[in-house]
């Protein structure tokens, strides 16, 4: 890539390595102000993925381990065809992650 593309050098690295090679070439945005949670009305709170539906999210995940478990054991492609699309329907970013509204979830 590097002798095909002009003007433009690539190369493996780790995250150590890079951000040394960014550090004081740049000033980052400073961000100000509440980064509280918000509500658009009432009392309906959006907090986001990490501190809403946790029920919701601790239902996904036994749900995945029994899926993989069925799996694990032998279960077949069309055994698991329904409840592969049935979780995958649960996980719909709109509904999971807890940032949607109440009546897009239900």
């Amino acid at each position: 890539i590097n002798q095909n593309v002009k003007g433009v050098h690539i190369q493996f690295g780790t995250l150590s390595q890079y951000f040394d090679s960014v550090q004081d070439t740049f000033d980052p945005p400073l961000l100000k102000g509440s980064f509280f949670t918000y509500s658009d009305r009432e009392q309906d709170y959006w907090s986001g993925y990490f501190t809403s539906r946790v029920f919701d999210k601790a239902l996904d995940r036994s749900l995945e381990r029994s899926l993989f478990a069925a799996t694990s054991m032998g279960a077949t492609t069309t055994e698991m065809q329904q409840p592969r699309r049935a979780l995958s329907l649960f996980q719909h970013h709109d509904g999971v992650t807890g940032t949607a509204k109440t009546n897009v979830v239900e």
